[in-house]
């Protein structure tokens, strides 16, 4: 009889324990749901002093007061609820990547709301950084501080954008007061441009005019008649990188063709061209106005070509003209290494259309001193031929198309 009753008694002992523990693990479990509840991107737990009551053997309930003390929690938020992306959902959304991580829902006035970032997109990179799952999303925004100013690329409805964000803290505030601004420095695309070139053609000028061709570098357009340059044409593409990098290949030239008459029937063709590798940083200041500088690294060359034709030719006396014309025919070529630092102002007519204005300023270095004269296969240094520089100053105007 007393093993009996000595064994309820540890039972008794035993469920009193047991239901206190169970209470306090209760109430933990609604701390947490409630922070998760709150929007919060973090996992901090904050419970009031509660009181909690727990029956112990049947008798009055006895009042077990339980205290857990606030964490502080000054980590950075997001204000996003996150998911990894898996093949299906890919697919589904015409999404190409192999990264980056779904937005599940957005908090209300959370900093992701702020900037423009909806539910169902997806984010492809944060301040420069490539997202390859979610745990690395997390681990990104709280490497950062409240009120830092981010870059965050994300996709939807088939278009790349990026937007800035400022971090907020647990209860929204912010260290800056700017407010993030869904400004987009658009995708990859192509320009078609005129370009005014004012290189020192002093020497070049020289010859063409005492070979009979005068004016070949015209007067600038913009009415400085001391001026005077080319007209060239040309294209670009350029192809998005990471935290509003631009990379892309641009393409220009100018050609002349001029053609005296007199005692002798001469021709000349004129042509100036390059092409290079561009790289160019994008800065977005408004929706319809975008800053870009950077610079195109490529090689380029002059190209003269001279004719002279002073004989008739007669079929029935062929070979008797062959041995008294006199024909003469010279191509002068001079090969650069260009380097083209500039700047651009672009302003925006749509979403994939608008206007660019560029100056910049040509350098280059040529490997060979003097000029070449190309007779047939062969290169002939010409005897006495200038040096003969690109330097100049251009200015370009296109129409830009943001497509890609």
């Amino acid at each position: 009889m007393k093993k009996q009753n000595k064994l309820l008694t540890i039972l008794h002992k035993w469920k009193t324990v047991s239901l206190i523990v169970t209470a306090v693990l209760l109430t933990w479990f609604a701390g947490v749901a409630n922070a998760q509840q709150s929007g919060s991107a973090s996992s901090s737990v904050v419970v009031k002093n509660q009181d909690i009551r727990a029956k112990v053997a049947g008798k009055d309930s006895t009042v077990i007061r339980t205290q857990i003390e606030r964490f502080s929690d000054d980590r950075p938020m997001l204000g996003v609820y996150l998911d990894d992306l898996d093949f299906e959902t890919a697919y589904k959304m015409h999404y190409d990547y192999t990264h980056g991580v779904l937005v599940d829902g957005v908090v209300s006035d959370g900093a992701a709301q702020r900037a423009g970032i909806m539910e169902n997109d997806i984010i492809m990179g944060f301040d420069g950084e490539k997202v390859r799952h979610e745990d690395h999303m997390v681990r990104l925004i709280q490497s950062k501080n409240i009120g830092d100013n981010v870059q965050v690329k994300y996709f939807r409805d088939g278009k790349v954008n990026t937007v800035s964000v400022i971090l907020q803290g647990r209860n929204g505030e912010e260290v800056s007061k700017e407010e993030g601004r869904h400004v987009s420095a658009g995708d990859g695309g192509f320009t078609f441009y005129a370009t005014w070139y004012e290189p020192d053609h002093a020497e070049i000028s020289d010859l063409l005019n005492r070979s009979g061709f005068s004016d070949v570098l015209t007067d600038n357009p913009f009415g400085d008649s001391a001026t005077k340059g080319l007209l060239m044409r040309g294209f670009q593409f350029q192809f998005e990188d990471d935290n509003n990098w631009y990379w892309g290949f641009d393409f220009n030239s100018a050609k002349v063709d001029r053609r005296s008459s007199g005692d002798t029937d001469r021709r000349m063709e004129y042509e100036f061209g390059y092409w290079g590798f561009m790289l160019q940083k994008r800065i977005p200041v408004f929706n319809f106005l975008i800053l870009d500088g950077g610079f195109t690294a490529g090689t380029g060359s002059y190209d003269i070509k001279l004719y002279e034709v002073n004989k008739d030719y007669n079929w029935d006396d062929l070979d008797g003209d062959m041995n008294t014309a006199v024909n003469h025919f010279v191509h002068l070529k001079k090969n650069y290494l260009l380097a083209h630092p500039n700047a651009s102002v672009i302003v925006r007519f749509t979403d994939w259309i608008g206007l660019r204005g560029n100056v910049g300023y040509m350098l280059g270095y040529s490997y060979h001193t003097r000029w070449n004269a190309k007779v047939v296969s062969d290169n002939i240094e010409v005897k006495s031929s200038p040096e003969t520089k690109v330097d100049g100053l251009t200015y370009s105007v296109g129409l830009w198309f943001d497509i890609f």
